[in-house]
């Protein structure tokens, strides 16, 4: 199937003046024209490759005209103010990505020459021989906005307002359906719900004899091509006096922690900057493998008489792929 980008404007006449305060217009081949312009864009099919949450997974470019033809002059202002705004609702958390129909996929449109994204404003020189107005061309970007990205067709509607003063001097349409399919990009990594680690019963007396739990951790990411070896790390969350040493839940035995280390005696991280990578184990028919092993034992914690009772507690594990 072929799918042709089809790039049209017109021009409206504007009977509305009173907006047009400093009786701003489009300087196109010595006339002026005191009228709205009108571009409209049609998307094409993309791939979407790999990106981080606020990245961009594909784009293509629309070239709004040449740069002659964009021109615009407002009599008796030494410069010119302008407004660039976008039709649509944000995606929770990003102040210039807007919503789709498919998760995980948000709309961001980019000035690539000014390096800007809408919304934003700014100002030019207004003179006889200077240039200000629409840039020759916007970018469409396929943002990820989350962990998990599907595929499919997404229905685009937005429309991009440019305002020169007060006047509303342009719009930018980008409209139409697209397809978006996907060939290295992941749908996401996950393992064990639950995993209970017993660690039996240990005599305070003998704490310092007893020999460490081995505890591992297998996790599989699905959607990557086979053999791909993703940037994973994983951190941990829990009631905890520092890295390596987790909290026992209150009602329990006293004075004892459990320590939390890795074999080679690193000790496990409880905030995401300290995140330990996950070895990568092999591909398997679904994804692949990835597998992070420590050790688990009671521990005195410093200043405090143990007394026996429940030692429970509760670690979660976070994986990081971002």
């Amino acid at each position: 199937m072929s799918v042709f980008l089809t790039i049209f404007f017109m021009m409206i006449g504007s009977n509305a003046r009173a907006d047009n305060s400093a009786r701003c217009y489009w300087y196109v081949g010595g006339v002026n024209q005191y009228v709205k312009r009108i571009f409209t864009s049609a998307p094409s099919p993309k791939t979407l490759y790999f990106a981080k949450i606020g990245d961009r997974m594909a784009y293509q470019s629309i070239n709004l005209a040449a740069q002659s033809l964009n021109y615009v002059k407002c009599p008796g202002l030494t410069s010119i103010n302008f407004t660039y705004t976008m039709d649509g609702e944000l995606v929770d958390g990003f102040s210039d990505v807007y919503q789709t129909n498919i998760p995980g996929v948000g709309v961001r449109m980019k000035n690539p020459e000014l390096n800007q994204s809408v919304p934003f404003s700014g100002s030019g020189r207004s003179c006889a021989n200077c240039v200000v107005g629409l840039p020759n061309k916007f970018d469409v970007e396929y943002v990820r906005t989350g962990r998990d990205v599907k595929t499919g067709n997404v229905s685009l509607n937005f429309k991009v307002r440019a305002m020169f003063q007060d006047w509303d001097a342009a719009e930018i349409s980008i409209i139409g359906t697209n397809e978006l399919s996907s060939q290295t990009f992941f749908s996401g990594c996950s393992g064990s719900k639950t995993q209970d680690i017993p660690l039996g019963k240990v005599a305070i007396a003998l704490l310092e004899q007893q020999t460490p739990r081995n505890v591992g951790l297998e996790i599989l990411c699905t959607g990557v091509l086979p053999g791909t070896k993703l940037p994973l790390k994983v951190y941990f969350e829990g009631s905890n006096d520092g890295p390596g040493m987790l909290n026992l839940t209150p009602g329990g035995a006293e004075g004892i922690g459990i320590s939390l280390t890795t074999a080679s005696g690193v000790k496990l991280p409880f905030n995401k900057a300290g995140g330990l990578a996950m070895k990568w184990v092999k591909t398997e028919q679904d994804g692949e493998l990835y597998s992070f092993d420590f050790d688990a034992k009671y521990a005195r914690k410093g200043g405090v008489e143990p007394k026996p009772g429940r030692a429970d507690a509760v670690l979660n594990y976070i994986l990081d792929y971002n």
